[in-house]
């Protein structure tokens, strides 16, 4: 998570941390994408192995959020980077994400 900070940093990019599905939802509800880290290895139902992944919301609707850098289901680009809620909770609270400090939180730009 360190990483991502500087990185955005490099590029001039102010952001926060914030957390929560309620403050997900919000950001995104203003169109600002929010980059989250996900265990992989608590979502076998979206075909991945073991290991952090980092991704960018984007938009949800009621049964999905929509991810970039995310093959969703069976690695089918054509879904549009959709992931099941249920399959996202269980990436974002798991054992990896809550080692590395970023369970249930996600980089917002600020502004």
């Amino acid at each position: 998570w360190q990483q991502m900070g500087r990185a955005l940093a490099g590029y001039g990019v102010p952001y926060n941390w914030y957390s929560g599905e309620a403050g997900l939802k919000n950001a995104l509800n203003l169109y600002k994408p929010c980059i989250v880290m996900l265990d992989v290895g608590a979502m076998p139902e979206e075909g991945w192995g073991w290991g952090g992944h980092w991704v960018v919301a984007y938009g949800y609707d009621q049964s999905n959020i929509y991810l970039t850098n995310w093959n969703g289901d069976s690695h089918n680009y054509a879904d549009g980077g959709k992931c099941t809620w249920t399959a996202f909770r269980k990436g974002w609270n798991a054992q990896l994400a809550k080692a590395n400090g970023t369970a249930n939180m996600f980089l917002c730009p600020k502004g």
